[in-house]
């Protein structure tokens, strides 16, 4: 895949929406590598106000916006992307809840594992995480 992440076997599961009827899938001839999903039955996604709300701004921030732009955003932006490629693993399973914890608290928690690793430095010497 090369404007990464990407859903594991996607093509699969794409696949068994459309067969399943939940989805029809559209390929325009004027953009090879684009696709368009249309979702052909609403009332069977099972979600929440909140979680309807949340998939609506998520849709209204991607609109206009094309896989390269996407892409770059998420390996500028993205946690756990950031995490994995700096870990030498490409290709492997995110950790996508990372990107759900909010900035003050994520910069927080890393505090907290600094003073953590100090104290255990000073009790234990040099340590590996």
């Amino acid at each position: 895949m090369p404007f990464g992440p990407g859903i594991d076997d996607g093509d699969s599961l794409i696949e068994e929406l459309e067969g399943d009827g939940l989805i029809r899938v559209k390929r325009p001839a004027f953009k090879k590598d684009s696709w368009l999903f249309e979702l052909l039955n609403p009332e069977v996604v099972k979600a929440t106000p909140e979680e309807r709300d949340s998939i609506r701004r998520a849709l209204a921030w991607l609109a206009g916006r094309g896989a390269v732009e996407i892409s770059n955003h998420t390996h500028r932006e993205s946690r756990s992307w950031k995490r994995a490629h700096a870990k030498g693993e490409k290709g492997k399973e995110l950790d996508i809840y990372l990107d759900l914890v909010p900035d003050e608290k994520y910069t927080c928690m890393g505090e907290q594992i600094q003073r953590q690793d100090a104290i255990l430095s000073k009790v234990f010497g040099q340590h590996q995480r």
